[in-house]
């Protein structure tokens, strides 16, 4: 298991915890985000009070796909939809049918295994 998959692991297990933690109390969990944001937004005098209602809304939006989401659509599908069932064409728009591409090797990373002769190793 590569470190990818075990920080993706532990991802998945976090959002799981998060979903379980706000399932039936959306309300009160909303509520919070509405105080800090107001408490923000007199701190900072208004200045930022369009930034911080679109990061309420937001806030507020995550809170109902958690609170509504079963432990199946934890994986960022649309609830309806099997992961994997699409096309396997991406850029299309419709949930599921993203196929995820491979980790490749990427050509700017140095080989750790290799001496750099201007280092003088």
């Amino acid at each position: 298991m590569s470190a990818f998959d075990n920080l993706k692991g532990k991802a998945s297990d976090l959002m799981g915890k998060a979903a379980d933690a706000v399932r039936g109390h959306e309300d009160q969990v909303k509520q919070g985000i509405e105080k800090a944001g107001d408490f923000i937004d007199q701190k900072t005098g208004g200045k930022y009070a369009d930034r911080i209602d679109s990061v309420q809304q937001k806030a507020g939006d995550a809170v109902n796909r958690l609170g509504s989401s079963d432990r199946t659509g934890e994986t960022g599908t649309t609830p309806g939809t099997t992961p994997g069932a699409g096309t396997g064409t991406t850029g299309t728009g419709t949930p599921g049918t993203e196929t995820p591409s491979a980790p490749t090797e990427d050509a700017t990373q140095p080989d750790p295994t290799k001496v750099d002769p201007d280092l003088g190793r």
